[in-house]
């Protein structure tokens, strides 16, 4: 999703970032999912258009006239590629004769940008107990709060550990990561009532009740918590889910290579514009990037079945659209007018 060709600097990938944040915010998004990318072999392996193979595909259209009213995406899905080794987004960059610490190897293009995703929709008051070390974020802590969170009856907190060192029994290993404390930014912590949450995940609680709302609960509370960030290693994950309409939402960096152009040019021949937002599901997810990235996360192609017939239709985007502008297209036209 951040490209080498869009992002030289930690400055510009977390403006890039907050845009998406800051539409998927503003839009009512549930989840985003990053799925891995490994641009490097991406552009090593040779693709033919499977219309080529297989001319005769068949792709779910909607053409009924009219608007959806309220309809909120549930999902966003995302391309990730790595970043050029100049490209930082942790630290500033070194100099070779500062002292200041590097980004370490084991962070991942992939860990920064869940980071990112997360720092944007989490209070001031619990991004250090969250992240820890908020020195990656120096960039990202100078742009625009998304999300009001004060005014609130409820409160946003973070499952916390104990700190007890306990023996796990076999029958408590399901709830080894769960914990009733939450740390809500004040001197002590929150012990809910009944609940019990994640640790280190984020959740809305009601202090007076001591009890977790969700967005089923109260829309507020949907509002106040955003989204959730998650990883997938396979697209099937996510296309292979029937209860929701899955979308492609064609997006490139700042120009189109011709090989990328002639792949994604075959699969926009047979994956049908959306035209009606009203019939599609009540989840929607919107699957952002280049249908050659797409292709290449599919492992395991179903049974008679091409890649673009996992798809019910796309969002018609501007061509060369980079993602974040893309994110900020495909909801406003899916969003009622």
């Amino acid at each position: 999703m951040i490209a080498p060709s869009n992002c030289r600097s930690q400055q510009q990938a977390a403006s890039t970032v907050h845009q998406i944040s800051e539409a998927a915010t503003l839009y009512g998004v549930h989840d985003i999912i990053i799925y891995n990318v490994d641009y490097e072999e991406v552009e090593k392996f040779s693709f033919k258009p499977e219309s080529e193979e297989k001319p005769e595909v068949k792709t779910t259209t909607n053409t009924n006239a009219g608007a959806a009213k309220d309809l909120k995406p549930k999902k966003l899905v995302f391309g990730d590629e790595p970043l050029p080794k100049k490209v930082v987004f942790g630290e500033e960059e070194v100099k070779s004769e500062s002292k200041s610490p590097v980004v370490e190897e084991k962070t991942t293009s992939t860990d920064r940008l869940v980071n990112l995703l997360n720092y944007f929709v989490t209070p001031p008051n619990l991004r250090k107990t969250l992240f820890g070390d908020l020195k990656p974020f120096e960039a990202a802590k100078k742009l625009p709060k998304l999300i009001n969170f004060s005014n609130s009856k409820y409160t946003i907190g973070v499952g916390a550990s104990s700190g007890k060192i306990e023996k796990k029994s076999s029958s408590k290993k399901k709830d080894s990561n769960k914990t009733k404390l939450v740390n809500i930014g004040l001197k002590e912590v929150l012990e809910l009532s009944k609940d019990k949450v994640q640790i280190n995940s984020r959740v809305v609680v009601d202090p007076t009740s001591k009890k977790v709302v969700t967005s089923s609960d109260d829309e507020e509370a949907g509002r106040l918590l955003g989204y959730t960030v998650s990883v997938a290693n396979d697209l099937n994950e996510i296309l292979g889910n029937k209860k929701s309409s899955k979308l492609w939402v064609p997006c490139d960096d700042f120009l189109a290579s011709k090989s990328t152009a002639e792949i994604t040019k075959a699969a926009l021949q047979n994956i049908e514009t959306v035209t009606d937002p009203a019939s599609l599901k009540e989840n929607v997810f919107l699957v952002f990037g280049k249908w050659k990235e797409i292709i290449f996360s599919v492992e395991e192609q179903p049974e008679n079945k091409t890649v673009e017939e996992l798809f019910d239709g796309r969002v018609r985007s501007i061509k060369d659209a980079r993602v974040e502008d893309a994110v900020l297209i495909a909801l406003s036209k899916l969003q009622a007018a």
